[in-house]
């Protein structure tokens, strides 16, 4: 089996978040993912597993109201060894009090075997990121 390109895995993860299912999830993340979202808001946190994926998809759609929307606008992949990188910069954004909230983040995320294994979530300013994302 080839593995999909580390381009094709990011679209394919993005396609899953906005499933928000176990089995979209289960079918682009490794079973002992590691996803760590950095900063002082109430989504940062470790999550582990589909479980936790599930656990802070959930948390992304209450605390938006369901409004979440990611456009990445950079993506540069390093597939030179087992293991396949993807850092992305995009803006988040969240519908509140009739306005619309955006806040820039920077994603690292790490494939194997077409599977993400590691992600980090990195605040690009961390005032807003804790006003979206709390």
């Amino acid at each position: 089996m080839t593995r999909p390109s580390a381009r094709d895995a990011y679209a394919g993860l993005l396609a899953a978040y906005g499933k928000g299912t176990a089995p979209a999830l289960e079918a682009v993340v490794a079973p002992d993912v590691h996803y760590v979202i950095h900063g002082e808001a109430t989504l940062s946190g470790s999550y582990r597993g589909v479980a936790g994926m599930l656990e802070w998809i959930d948390l992304a759609g209450r605390i938006s109201g369901g409004t979440a929307r990611f456009a990445p606008e950079v993506i540069t992949t390093d597939e030179s060894g087992e293991r396949s990188d993807v850092v992305a910069i995009g803006v988040a954004s969240v519908e509140r009090e009739g306005g619309v909230l955006r806040t820039g983040h920077i994603y690292h995320l790490r494939w194997q075997d077409g599977l993400l294994v590691e992600g980090h979530t990195y605040p690009a300013d961390p005032a807003t990121f804790r006003q979206v994302w709390s």
